[in-house]
């Protein structure tokens, strides 16, 4: 089923494996089957390190994830959701009940704005601000610099946190594209499709920075008109291949926070680069794909572990490492992913991730 609206291009597919997913602007947004993960860790990282969080804000988040597992902590008395599109939440309220039956808690109150300017006149409101927003391009763009995370601090009380989603992954349309993927060799990127149509590889692009995605959007429109045929190309950021986007965020919030930290949560359907299953390469990771022109089968042969992360931003000193409470009560015996030792475990990188981040 495809939507469209003045912001986004709402897609919602149905896989055999995944479940339902939910695909914005040609982007996976979540799947039935892995939401979970990121939702939980996004959540309750920053509530069980906040005292008694009772006022919450959640940037974007239309498909209500993060507000189902906000609406679990008893003590909170208010929760407010700023959605830059409506058609979010009412896609996700049709095809995701699960997911979006926290929009139906009285201390829910939805907001359709932009993020950036809800924030403008917000002062030492907030105890703990989620932003769960899609990827910074399109109408999120906002979300990504440093005069946003000026406001996300002053809408926050002076023991205040914040914790925002940093990973991007990008997913071009090029149908009938049998293998695709991104090499990525020291700092250079190689993008590469194979057309059955032709049975030969054609060479994309080849790029050096993380922003170059704009670049494949416009060769790969090229492809589609000269050859008569689209499909799917991932494209992502991650501690793997783009931890020079995680060290700019991470900058702008360190001129405001006084404690800025990184936790990675594993995500199958948030493409990271990795390796191909049990292949190693010394110098090359292999994003690989291989697709069918059916939508439902795109994802069920994607072979990677993959992750996200979250940049966690705290005006208190102490930061989000350690949890100061396990959540015992019955409201969270069903929680899938998230856990007192996972908590802490989330912080634990890679030592070339650690140095890497540690000089942003």
């Amino acid at each position: 089923m495809c939507l469209g609206d003045a912001v986004n291009v709402v897609k919602i597919f149905e896989s055999t494996t995944f479940g339902n997913v939910l695909v914005l602007d040609g982007v996976i947004q979540l799947t039935e089957k892995d939401e979970f993960a990121y939702h939980e860790m996004m959540t309750h990282i920053p509530m069980t390190v906040a005292k008694e969080p009772k006022n919450i804000l959640v940037v974007g988040g239309g498909d209500g994830g993060v507000i189902r597992e906000l609406c679990k902590y008893k003590s909170v008395e208010n929760i407010d959701i700023c959605e830059i599109d409506e058609m979010v939440i009412e896609v996700s309220k049709t095809y995701f009940k699960n997911i979006s039956s926290g929009f139906e808690d009285k201390r829910v109150n939805v907001f359709i704005e932009d993020a950036s300017k809800f924030l403008e006149n917000v002062t030492n409101t907030y105890d703990v601000i989620i932003v769960d927003s899609s990827d910074p391009i399109g109408p999120a763009e906002t979300l990504f610099n440093q005069s946003f995370y000026e406001k996300v601090y002053n809408a926050l009380k002076p023991n205040g946190y914040c914790v925002a989603q940093v990973t991007c992954s990008v997913c071009f349309y090029v149908p009938f594209v049998h293998t695709c993927g991104v090499f990525t060799t020291c700092h250079s990127y190689i993008l590469v499709a194979y057309f059955t149509t032709c049975h030969s590889y054609i060479l994309v692009a080849y790029f050096t920075t993380c922003h170059s995605y704009i670049l494949v959007a416009y060769l790969l429109r090229a492809i589609r008109t000269y050859l008569w045929r689209t499909y799917y190309v991932p494209f992502c950021e991650s501690i793997w291949i783009h931890v020079g986007t995680i060290k700019s965020m991470m900058g702008y919030a360190k001129k405001l926070f006084k404690k800025v930290e990184y936790a990675n949560i594993s995500t199958p359907t948030y493409p990271c680069g990795c390796i191909v299953e049990s292949v190693t390469y010394t110098y090359v990771h292999f994003i690989y794909a291989t697709c069918t022109p059916f939508y439902d089968n795109v994802w069920m042969n994607l072979h990677l572990p993959y992750s996200s992360g979250i940049l966690c931003c705290s005006k208190p000193d102490t930061g989000m490492t350690k949890p100061n409470r396990k959540l015992e009560s019955k409201e969270f015996l069903d929680l899938k992913y998230y856990s007192y030792e996972n908590h802490s475990a989330a912080f634990k990188l890679p030592a070339f991730a650690l140095k890497e981040i540690e000089n942003a």
